[in-house]
């Protein structure tokens, strides 16, 4: 879903990730300067970062099998790949953990035109799990939307909103609780489209896209569908709107989003390998579509009950295989740890 420079960033950022303890059977266990165990754990991670594999098996995910989407073609490919990594570097009990999404969802296609005060294309992407423009795309005045202000905005302007596409802007002085503030949005993109707007540029809304002529691609929710167009703006793009909103002129678009949904619920897997240590055995889990993660001990919690357990969360399947083999290879200091990772 996202760029080949976006997962490698992703990656790169995951390699600076520290190691801590991770869930033992006792609720107070010792710490790796207490236990012994930090120059093991300190060495896993340093040949993680100094090794080149990562990119390898990036390559492989971004080249040869593209977009994971969930519930796509890809997305089973992706599992496959893992299923294989795992097996080729060794580790036990390989296999994989089918979960059901409420609806699929393909991304089509995303174009967007200024015509007005000027004429060009502009760059958008649409984010995952949102609705489409009418066939063909609209033309529609582009309305700025404050993302600190949403309540406000939706008491006070959503009656200004039918025909538009609203832009969500962050200037001023952000909320206090920030979080809170962004819990609204869902509520925001659901009043949007009751008040008869066209579509939201905005992304998650947290903030314009990171990095030059680069879009964000992310979902807005879990088992969740807005039916709002919602698009990610290349930030050069976004700027040039916002000022030319901000110097009072009227800007015009034509956008056509055009996404696809199922009319039912989708497969997919997660991808689950064990290591056996000499007090607990680590089991090491790679969703293709977000994170990886190492539980232990076993237990008959799905990957979806981890997520509320401690952990360092590496959002890249590349690094997965890697850290696992070191881990697995490491001293038996390291491996009477269960590592996160």
């Amino acid at each position: 879903m996202t760029r080949l420079t976006i997962c490698i960033a992703g990656v790169l950022a995951a390699l600076l990730l520290a190691v801590r303890p991770a869930v033992s059977r006792d609720d107070n266990p010792a710490s790796p300067t207490e236990d012994g165990t930090l120059k093991a754990l300190a060495a896993i991670a340093g040949a993680g970062a100094m090794e080149d594999d990562a990119y390898k098996y990036l390559e492989e995910l971004s080249d040869d099998i593209g977009g994971r989407v969930t519930g796509s073609p890809e997305a089973a490919k992706a599992i496959a790949w893992g299923t294989a990594k795992m097996k080729s570097i060794g580790l036990e009990n390989v296999r994989t953990e089918s979960w059901q999404l409420f609806r699929g969802w393909t991304r089509v296609s995303a174009e967007a035109e200024i015509i007005s005060p000027i004429h060009r294309k502009l760059m958008i992407d649409s984010l995952g799990w949102v609705g489409s423009t009418p066939a063909g795309g609209v033309e529609a005045d582009v309305v700025a939307v404050s993302a600190y202000q949403l309540e406000d905005e939706m008491k006070s302007n959503s009656a200004n909103w039918r025909g538009k596409v609203l832009l969500v802007e962050h200037k001023g002085k952000p909320p206090a609780d920030f979080m809170a503030a962004f819990a609204k949005f869902g509520d925001f993109l659901n009043a949007a489209h009751s008040a008869g707007a066209v579509a939201v540029i905005g992304g998650q809304g947290r903030g314009k896209a990171a990095g030059m002529h680069l879009t964000h691609t992310g979902v807005l929710g879990f088992d969740t569908m807005y039916d709002i167009p919602v698009v990610s703006m290349g930030a050069e793009d976004q700027d040039q709107l916002e000022r030319f909103l901000d110097r009072g002129k009227t800007v015009r678009l034509k956008i056509n989003v055009q996404n696809e949904l199922t009319n039912g619920p989708v497969e997919s897997a997660n991808v689950v390998g064990e290591i056996r240590g000499s007090d607990n055995p680590a089991i090491f889990a790679s969703s293709v579509n977000q994170a990886i993660r190492a539980i232990s001990p076993p237990t008959s919690r799905t990957s979806r009950e981890w997520l509320s357990a401690p952990a360092i969360n590496t959002r890249s399947p590349a690094m997965a295989p890697v850290q696992a083999r070191n881990f697995k290879t490491g001293s038996g200091a390291a491996r009477r740890r269960n590592l996160w990772q």
